[in-house]
């Protein structure tokens, strides 16, 4: 992580490292509800502890570029804690509370490797982040609709997975410039595909930016059928994978 040069700067920065370590989750955070769905049937609700292992490969599947572990906790009030930990040197980690709907309320991302290491919190149609940027100190307001926001997709559409609709727009951060994209969501036939070993069902989720500038983004995403579990995913040159539950 860079060390900025002025002594204001790395007064800055020191206040900002001392508030992220000391940083938890928020007490009493209030879950976004997305006034396009109503209350979550019975059936979408997380009931059970699941630990995730997962590894992401280069395009051609034959480098590994990382592997860790995702944690998801129900709380009794519906929301969902969450806790991603890359094995390894790297130390990436990211926490979330999601609402009853798998929404992102509040998470912070820590990647030393490339200085990032902030948190953000939604409050209505507004979104709030604040922390180091490269090293340096930032905060931006973002300003969306009442369109859920997923600060983790493999998590966020496992609603959509379990709730059969054909199409969800949803919002998206993106960490290197902290600025918000439109996605869109679109259910696929299902298929069988293979995964630890196992040939599995899996529906197939195509996603990617709205309206004209879809073709610029997009990729595929694939969920057990069974539960809504993230089995793997095609994006930006890169393969994610379960590999155990």
């Amino acid at each position: 992580m860079k060390l900025l040069r002025r002594s204001r700067s790395h007064r800055q920065y020191v206040a900002v490292v001392a508030v992220l370590i000391a940083a938890q989750p928020p007490v009493g955070v209030r879950a976004q509800e997305p006034a396009m769905a109503g209350p979550a049937p019975g059936s979408l609700l997380l009931t059970e502890s699941l630990r995730l292992d997962y590894r992401v490969l280069d395009e051609d599947g034959r480098d590994m570029l990382t592997e860790g572990t995702l944690s998801i906790e129900p709380a009794g009030d519906g929301s969902l804690r969450t806790a991603w930990r890359a094995n390894g040197s790297s130390k990436e980690a990211e926490d979330a509370i999601l609402d009853r709907r798998f929404g992102t309320v509040w998470w912070r991302s820590h990647y030393p490797d490339t200085g990032y290491d902030f948190v953000g919190q939604r409050t209505g149609d507004t979104v709030v982040v604040e922390g180091l940027f490269e090293g340096r100190p930032a905060r931006k307001e973002l300003i969306i609709d009442d369109r859920p926001f997923y600060f983790d997709w493999r998590l966020g559409l496992v609603d959509f997975v379990r709730s059969g609709e054909d199409k969800r727009q949803f919002w998206v951060l993106r960490p290197d410039n902290q600025k918000m994209y439109a996605f869109e969501a679109r259910r696929e036939d299902m298929e069988t595909i293979l995964v630890a070993g196992e040939r599995v069902p899996a529906a197939r989720v195509n996603w990617g930016l709205t309206g004209i500038r879809r073709p610029f983004y997009h990729g595929d995403m694939w969920f057990r059928a069974e539960d809504g579990v993230f089995l793997r995913g095609e994006q930006a040159g890169r393969i994610t994978e379960l590999i155990a539950r």
